[in-house]
């Protein structure tokens, strides 16, 4: 921001004499500093609010955009369509374009070293008893498990319970408020569900992989935001 950038030169420029004269007088500097950076940091979460807000309705637009392409063999899922540009959607042949998102898909990955990024391979895990994360939130929770996949689903969750996400924006923080803990498919300790989490005095355990499949919707269990795990409740101890 241009205050923030002003700010800090003037700062650097300053510094030799106001430090010679006692860090007194870098305090009116610092405040007009942090000021700035508020400002700031307002207008990024308002900006990615109103981006984020948008997604409840363009989503259903895509994945119907890609269901024709499903019934064609161009790709395996709806939700692969958004590995295609827009003049690919339909002028690609069902071997070229399932090439396509295959080769942008492999990219995505390695373009993210160290990210956990859901796939068939998630899919994949049957049932377990335990759940393992990153831990990102200290605390304890028993609670039912409320799966909540996108916004669609935000009325769904009900007090106490415990709220289980592929992935959390500023559209989800209202349902902090709600959840005894979080647990985050996705992710790490300085995602946006844990720095949330940590604010509400909640549990959360982040990148699980897995955690909306594994426990399922219903299910009593502990979560752990210390030790990064979730168990069923009946199988704990």
């Amino acid at each position: 921001m241009p205050g923030l950038q002003t700010g800090s030169r003037r700062l650097r420029r300053n510094w030799p004499g106001c430090a010679a004269h006692g860090p007194g007088l870098l305090i009116p500097v610092v405040w007009r500093l942090v000021d700035a950076a508020r400002t700031g940091a307002g207008y990024r979460e308002d900006s990615h609010y109103r981006f984020t807000v948008m997604l409840a309705v363009v989503r259903p637009v895509v994945l119907e955009l890609g269901r024709p392409r499903v019934l064609d063999g161009a790709i395996d899922t709806p939700d692969e369509i958004a590995y295609l540009e827009r003049n690919e959607v339909h002028g690609l042949s069902p071997a070229t374009a399932r090439q396509t998102v295959e080769r942008r898909k492999t990219a995505h990955r390695q373009a993210l070293p160290g990210y956990t990024i859901l796939g068939k391979e998630a899919a994949q895990l049957g049932n377990e008893d335990r759940v393992r994360g990153t831990p990102a939130s200290r605390g304890t929770a028993v609670g039912t498990v409320r799966v909540v996949r996108d916004e669609s689903e935000f009325a769904s969750l009900n007090s106490g319970e415990v709220l289980v996400c592929p992935y959390t924006n500023p559209t989800w923080t209202p349902l902090f408020s709600l959840a005894s803990a979080v647990v985050v498919d996705a992710g790490g300790a300085a995602s946006h569900a844990a720095i949330v989490a940590r604010e509400h005095g909640i549990p959360a355990v982040m990148g699980t992989g897995n955690g909306t499949r594994v426990p399922t919707g219903g299910q009593r269990v502990i979560v752990d935001g210390a030790a990064g795990t979730v168990m069923r409740a009946e199988t704990a101890g």
